[in-house]
């Protein structure tokens, strides 16, 4: 499904009940991706929920109002959030959503 979620050594209980896992990561610029994902066994008789979220953020100096460049960072944040989902998903997974 998901490419972000680690392998277990054998040893490991596997019956995960709860999962969580966050990074964030120096994209450029400024900009910064945080990607959580995280698995919820909700309540009983309720199938797993899994919960895949991704943000990006940019840090910056006050400075002036600046349209073009506003604009411009919102276009450079949109193309990373859709590379890092585009990235994380396995093949399998994407043809189940076509």
């Amino acid at each position: 499904m998901c490419l972000l979620i680690p392998e277990m050594p054998e040893k490991v209980p596997q019956a995960l009940v709860e999962y969580l896992q966050r990074f964030v990561a120096q994209v450029d610029d400024g900009l910064v991706s945080i990607v959580t994902l995280a698995l919820d066994s909700g309540s009983e008789g309720a199938s797993p929920a899994v919960i895949f979220d991704i943000d990006v953020g940019w840090t910056f100096a006050a400075m002036k109002p600046d349209a073009d460049l506003i604009w411009a960072k919102l276009e450079r944040m949109r193309e990373i959030k859709n590379e890092v989902f585009d990235a994380s998903l396995t093949s399998d997974t994407k043809v189940t959503f076509q």
